[in-house]
């Protein structure tokens, strides 16, 4: 969706590698600086999706001297922000310094209070960059529904610790997950974050080519990495956004393929 709107705007879009062995985190040195001269806007998601990784506070405060260096806007997609395991919560890109000069942050109920569909959300940040979304948002849509206003007020004053018990059924959910999916001998890049799990493809499969053989063999539906580019390729993406029963049942189905036919080997 950033490639796309920024396409709709007239804008030319240069791809950031995220490799593995740099964390999944963009390699800022390695940005011609001739293209990060012309920049205007870079848009970054931690906690990741679809590799589920996290970025330091020390990414940030490169990211916020880089930026600032060469006059770019920072969009930093934090959807995911409520949903982490086993770690300290994900850090906000605007608690770097100078992030408030150069930075808009951007928040959803979807992920952490289970409210998708319903398309609402906010923004924080840089007051030109939030002044300039205003306007934008103002002249493309008629505004959110007042009961659902209504409703994201309810969730954020809400003081039952919602998102706690949501990230504790998504951790149990992708334990199930990862545990079963590497006792059939599948690799798994276990999520610091976000509901998604990486899956690497058996050697001899293509994202794509092993994707279908799970569909087609096991009747489970995947997404090859490369639908999120170039560098995807080589992994799926599963979600435990479901319950339980699902889960247990779509790792047995993947081993029951997997042992009977090699899927995608």
């Amino acid at each position: 969706m950033y490639a796309t709107w920024a396409r709709f705007c007239g804008a030319e879009v240069v791809r950031v590698p995220l490799r593995e062995e740099n964390g999944f985190l963009p390699d800022l040195d390695a940005i011609d600086p001739e293209v990060a001269g012309r920049a205007k806007l870079f848009w970054v998601c931690y906690p990741n999706n679809p590799t589920g990784a996290l970025a330091s506070p020390a990414f940030y405060d490169e990211l916020a001297r880089f930026a600032l260096r060469h006059d770019i806007l920072v969009a930093s997609d934090a959807a995911y922000s409520e949903i982490y395991y086993d770690c300290p919560p994900p850090p906000s890109f605007l608690a770097s310094p100078g992030a408030m000069e150069c930075g808009i942050e951007f928040h959803s109920l979807s992920k952490a209070y289970n409210m998708p569909g319903w398309r609402v959300g906010f923004a924080a940040g840089n007051r030109d960059a939030v002044a300039a979304l205003r306007t934008v948002k103002t002249h493309t849509d008629s505004g959110t529904f007042g009961a659902i206003q209504k409703a994201a007020v309810a969730a954020l004053t809400d003081t039952t610790g919602y998102p706690d018990q949501l990230r504790s059924d998504y951790r149990g959910r992708m334990h199930l997950l990862c545990d079963g999916l590497e006792a059939a001998d599948l690799e798994v890049l276990r999520p610091r974050a976000t509901f998604y799990a990486l899956v690497r493809t058996p050697a001899g499969a293509t994202s794509e080519e092993f994707a279908d053989e799970l569909l087609h063999k096991a009747g489970v539906l995947t997404i090859p990495g490369t639908g999120f580019g170039p560098g995807g390729e080589g992994y799926v993406r599963l979600t435990v956004c479901t319950g339980s029963g699902q889960i247990e049942e779509a790792v047995r189905r993947i081993t029951e393929a997997r042992t009977g036919s090699q899927c995608g080997r």
